[in-house]
């Protein structure tokens, strides 16, 4: 006679270490497509082959910065001129500063081999996540690394992020007593 909880037991450690196994090669797969890492934790900054990217406007760093936290989303261009000019109506001047940004951050990534990362349509921009090594995107994966190097601060200096910090904070409290 077949021990029926034994065997439902070993079903389910077998299916455990395939699907182990999966996420294992899908990591090791989506390395061989990063081309940068970005650290959201503390100050934002990103690196290409482990050197810091220097970018020619902090209002650059910034676009950059806001569309690693959007995690791949497309951003339209009145949500980024909201976002990276508060306070200020949307004129031709500031359009003209916004599309000065753009190229600006373009050019800085380019000028290290990264400009791949955006993803530039008609009135939005975005992210290719699987080209980022993102901490931020760790954490969310629940990656024990990156849930140990968050210590309560997120993307420093941009007010657009203190709402996420609030929110990791609280994931990070809820998931060690759940």
């Amino acid at each position: 006679m077949i021990d029926l909880f034994k065997w439902e037991q070993d079903v389910l450690v077998e299916a455990r270490q395939r699907i182990y196994e999966q996420r294992t090669k899908m990591k090791v797969d989506r390395k061989s497509e990063i081309l940068v890492n970005a650290k959201c934790f503390g100050n934002f900054d990103v690196f290409a082959d482990a050197r810091p990217i220097h970018f020619i406007s902090r209002k650059s760093k910034e676009l950059l910065a806001y569309l690693v936290h959007k995690k791949g989303t497309s951003s339209t261009t009145q949500e980024l001129i909201a976002v990276l000019f508060e306070g200020r109506a949307h004129s031709y001047s500031v359009g003209r500063q916004f599309q000065a940004l753009i190229s600006s951050l373009i050019k800085s990534l380019r000028d290290v081999g990264v400009e791949r990362i955006i993803v530039k349509q008609f009135n939005s921009l975005a992210v290719d996540i699987t080209k980022i090594d993102c901490d931020y995107y760790n954490f969310l994966d629940g990656e024990s690394d990156a849930i140990s190097q968050y210590v309560g601060e997120y993307m420093l200096g941009y007010n657009w992020a203190e709402f996420m910090a609030k929110y990791l904070d609280f994931k990070l409290f809820s998931d060690r007593h759940s």
